[in-house]
């Protein structure tokens, strides 16, 4: 699969599973707060474009993800 197809199917199941939650009022989010996070979507973007292997793409991507949502909650 291409990087970038894999890409595009993360973000929108990221994107659905979070409005989901949200609407259950399972978590408390806005957009307002995810626009904060901007910067981190440019990080993975950049992640996705570098001709590495696709398993190392995935465990670069959800490190910096848990690395942005540790420093979110500081």
């Amino acid at each position: 699969m291409k990087s970038r197809n894999w890409f595009m199917g993360v973000l929108f199941i990221a994107i659905g599973v979070v409005a989901l939650l949200a609407t259950l009022g399972v978590i408390d989010f806005s957009w307002r707060m995810a626009w904060k996070l901007w910067p981190m979507l440019l990080v993975i973007i950049g992640i996705v474009m570098l001709p590495v292997k696709d398993w190392l793409k995935t465990v670069l991507v959800v490190a910096a993800l848990a690395v942005s949502v540790i420093l979110y909650q500081i």
